[in-house]
């Protein structure tokens, strides 16, 4: 007859194998934690805006919905630029990257209006440079015009961004307000010739501004007269 396996060699035998399972399951959620780790990381990374302007952080962010700092970017950031330059500073940049030039730009405004000159685009200081900016009285035009060319040489389209002022060079800049909607588009055309009004604005851009069902309207206006091109 066989002999039979002492007691407590099997009973070591056992233990063995529960500390060898326990071992590899320690192992196995270190692993799993070390992956998550390591993917959290590169989410986060991937979240951050690059300065290089790729789309990293950047989002569709309505113009005032966010405090803006160094390193943002965005369209928000690129109408805050756009609004800096209308107010003549000259050296910030026209993109869509809170840069230090932005910083410098911000700083230099709120210095000038009695800000805390921190060069952060806060609540304060929004308000500020927004209500800053001059109502001027503004229509849309398109419909049966659509098709022809404008007096900058476009073709007209359901779709085309632009507007129309009777002294501004084709292709300056214009930043537009309207109940907390706001546009970055250049003049694209002559006109209104109607009294009292300043401003014809595309179908397209008052769709962009919400303005299309009013008709007629003040808007606010930024005009970026260092920066005009064309006839």
């Amino acid at each position: 007859m066989p002999r039979s396996e002492p007691p407590f060699r099997g009973r070591r035998r056992a233990l063995n194998r529960e500390v060898a399972l326990m071992t590899w399951l320690r192992r196995s959620i270190f692993c799993l934690l070390a992956a998550s780790v390591l993917v959290c990381a590169a989410t986060a990374t991937a979240s951050v805006p690059s300065s290089s302007g790729g789309v990293g952080g950047c989002g569709h962010y309505r113009f005032g919905s966010r405090t803006l700092a160094l390193g943002d970017c965005g369209g928000d950031v690129a109408t805050l630029n756009w609004l800096l330059r209308a107010k003549a500073s000259s050296s910030v940049g026209l993109g869509s990257i809170y840069d230090a030039s932005t910083v410098a730009a911000v700083r230099d405004y709120e210095r000038a209006n009695g800000l805390r000159p921190n060069g952060v685009f806060e609540e304060s200081t929004r308000q500020s440079l927004t209500g800053s900016l001059p109502f001027e009285r503004s229509s849309w035009y398109g419909g049966r015009l659509n098709g022809r060319q404008t007096a900058c040489g476009q073709t007209l389209r359901r779709t085309t961004v632009g507007v129309a002022n009777k002294t501004l060079p084709c292709g300056t800049k214009v930043v537009f307000g309207y109940q907390g909607h706001w546009l970055r588009t250049q003049v694209i055309d002559r006109g209104p010739y109607v009294k009292h009004r300043d401003w014809d604005l595309t179908e397209a851009a008052a769709d962009h501004l919400h303005f299309t069902g009013a008709g007629v309207g003040d808007l606010q206006v930024a005009v970026l007269a260092a920066y005009s091109a064309g006839p």
